[in-house]
This record gives C-alpha cells, structure tokens and sequence, in this order.
C-alpha cells in the first residue's frame, strides 16, 4: 500500500523514474497546471518536498488519460 504522504524518491519509485525527474515534474503553486504534481513543503530545501498520495493518483490517472 502506498502511504498518505510520499516523498521523492517513493514517487520516482512508483513512476519507475529519477528523483531528478519528479522534481521537473513538481509544482508548488495552489493552481497546478496540467501534467504537474502539486507538491508541498516540510521544512526547507529539496529534501522537504513531499506529495500526498491522492495527487499522485490523480496525476497517473491524468497521464493514462492522455495517452
């Protein structure tokens, strides 16, 4: 089972991909546009960047849709 909240390298493990390539893929606005992950931060720095579980579902979903 896949945690509430995932930081980085669980995402590029799910996505199968680098860490370098969710931090492209991460966005920390409160309007996310199409084909970003909104993400949020614990702390300062890269490492704190975390994204909840329910966004990383929709963004699979959205990625499944438009392929």
């Amino acid at each position: 089972m896949i945690p509430l909240v995932l930081t980085v390298k669980e995402v590029a493990e799910v996505l199968r991909c680098s860490p370098d390539s969710v931090y492209r893929l991460l966005t920390f606005d409160l309007e996310p546009e199409p084909g970003k992950i909104p993400a949020f931060r614990i702390g300062a720095g890269r490492k704190g960047a975390r994204v909840a579980r329910s966004a990383l579902e929709a963004f699979i979903r959205s990625t499944e849709a438009a392929a």
